[in-house]
């Protein structure tokens, strides 16, 4: 079987901690939904997380970030 290229066009980008960061892979850990994803260290040990999805899976992505940022911080 030929495997296809997904096609990503839309990013989203946000500035974690560590601690949101771990949070995230939680999370994204059996993630179906397709997406590329690269983290690189950016000023006072913050994370730089910028994702390559699809466009209309950009809320879902959105508010998967979200949720998981405000659960690092409970």
């Amino acid at each position: 079987m030929e495997k296809t290229k997904t096609k990503f066009n839309a990013t989203l980008s946000r500035t974690l901690t560590g601690a949101q960061l771990q949070k995230i892979y939680d999370r994204l850990e059996d993630e179906a939904t397709p997406y590329e994803a690269t983290v690189k260290n950016v000023h006072g040990g913050k994370r730089l997380l910028t994702m390559r999805i699809q466009k209309e899976n950009k809320q879902y992505f959105q508010e998967l970030v979200n949720s998981a940022c405000y659960e690092a911080k409970i």
